[in-house]
């Protein structure tokens, strides 16, 4: 009953993140004309496509096997998007009203350019935790530990190929 209500969770949290890029993708399309070309139209527009590409396979991975800690890393990127979308239109029409930004205004400036640790983090964690969503064991971190202790049982014995 447990696992159920998670991918309930994972399957909404997908929603919403696909919600947010749809509702970033409106504000930009609504901006079209204030860009120079339809390239810059386009660039801008596909920084909202990564909640989905994150939040789809999180929620599939979520909703299987709600343990895995792939799928939960997955939806860290998704929730900072979630985040940036109506973040953005919202710093965007109060930076056009006031010329000179109240420090409450800063802040928030400070903490939304920091949306990107919640990209570059997991996804280094992901490649960390990659095939089993656990942390490699002692033997495969060292370089070539492995290798030393199966050498050392069994020397090199003096032969024909030792001159």
């Amino acid at each position: 009953m447990r696992d159920r209500k998670i991918a309930l969770l994972a399957w909404a949290f997908c929603g919403l993140a696909l919600a947010s890029a749809l509702f970033g993708l409106w504000i930009e399309f609504i901006n079209r004309d204030s860009y120079a070309s339809l390239i810059a139209f386009i660039s801008q527009a596909a920084w909202h496509l990564p909640a989905i590409a994150f939040a789809f396979p999180a929620a599939l991975i979520v909703s299987r096997q709600p343990r895995n800690t792939i799928g939960w890393l997955l939806m860290i990127p998704a929730a900072a998007s979630v985040i940036s979308a109506p973040g953005e239109h919202l710093l965007t029409s109060i930076a056009a009203a006031d010329p000179t930004p109240a420090p409450l205004v800063l802040l928030v400036v400070f903490f939304y350019d920091l949306l990107w640790l919640p990209l570059v983090i997991p996804t280094l964690l992901i490649l960390l935790l990659f095939p089993s969503g656990k942390p490699p064991s002692g033997v495969h971190s060292r370089p070539g530990g492995h290798h030393r202790a199966e050498r050392a049982d069994f020397p090199q014995s003096p032969g024909r190929d030792s001159f």
